[in-house]
């Protein structure tokens, strides 16, 4: 399963469609895991597995090497009835996190480096490119709309190639890239065009690390995002990424801590603390 930039096994995906679901015997359950490109795969393990069990044949299927960057998210719903996404535990079981089935799991980046284009591996590259693009789609990696442009071009670039006539590279725009914000002025889909057109020549590979190099220096790159209050108790975002632990207000940075400066972490219920070193290291 392990392809490069723009490629799939075609036969191996079709066949997943295809294939009739068979009930797994009485001592095993089928997990569904879904990848970054929207693929899935079905799984078939012990019912007593650790989740550890399932993720080594996550990893075994798409020959991950770099295996620490990664993990499996699932929805889980409260008594509330409010759905939260949570990390499979490796060292749990996998039934009693996930209750019931149908065992239904996504495949994603948990870690993130901040200059993705420095990792050793090239197909673990590429599971960044498609993780900060769908980040992207989905609205969770906020930008102008000038950053916006210049990011869909280069995803234009890598997944359709070079810009040919204006009308026809205007239309693959549209269709190609999802838009996060719910009104766009009309000349965006030109602009994305215009910048299409400055990439000419440029190989699936480079425009995915012009996108990352790009999208890597984004306020919110990296981070996942939590509500919560200050001691105040106004509503606040808390970021925590890669560059550490970032504060925001209405949208509005107001905070933010490095992990270097980090001396201590710690909570109680519902209260979470930061200890931060002073400029001095104090």
């Amino acid at each position: 399963m392990r392809l490069g930039s723009n490629s799939y096994d075609v036969q191996r995906t079709e066949a997943i469609g295809q294939a009739p679901m068979k009930t797994p015997p009485p001592n095993q359950i089928r997990c569904t895991v879904t990848f970054l490109d929207n693929t899935s795969y079905h799984f078939e393990i012990e019912k007593n597995s650790l989740g550890i069990v399932l993720l080594e044949k996550v990893f075994n299927y798409l020959e991950i090497i770099e295996k620490d960057y990664f993990g499996l998210v699932f929805i889980a719903v409260d008594n509330s009835s409010t759905q939260q996404k949570k990390w499979l535990d490796p060292s749990k079981n996998l039934r009693k996190q996930m209750i019931c089935p149908p065992y239904q799991l996504f495949f994603r980046v948990k870690f993130y480096v901040r200059d993705p284009n420095r990792l050793r591996d090239e197909f673990t590259r590429f599971q960044f490119y498609q993780q900060v693009r769908q980040n992207l789609e989905e609205g969770r990696l906020p930008c102008n709309e000038g950053s916006l442009a210049l990011l869909a071009s280069y995803v234009v670039q890598a997944e359709v190639g070079d810009f040919e006539d204006k009308t026809h590279g205007m239309a693959r725009t549209c269709l190609c890239y999802k838009i996060q914000f719910a009104t766009l002025p009309d000349d965006f889909s030109d602009r994305v065009a215009e910048l299409h057109q400055l990439h000419i020549g440029q190989t699936p590979d480079i425009a995915e690390q012009n996108f990352l190099d790009h999208a890597r220096r984004l306020e919110m790159y990296g981070m996942d995002v939590y509500d919560g209050r200050d001691a105040n108790l106004l509503p606040i975002e808390i970021g925590v990424g890669a560059v550490g632990i970032k504060v925001f207000h209405e949208g509005i940075k107001m905070n933010e801590y490095a992990w270097a400066r980090i001396r201590k972490l710690s909570f109680k219920k519902k209260q979470f603390q930061v200890l931060v070193a002073n400029e001095d290291g104090i």
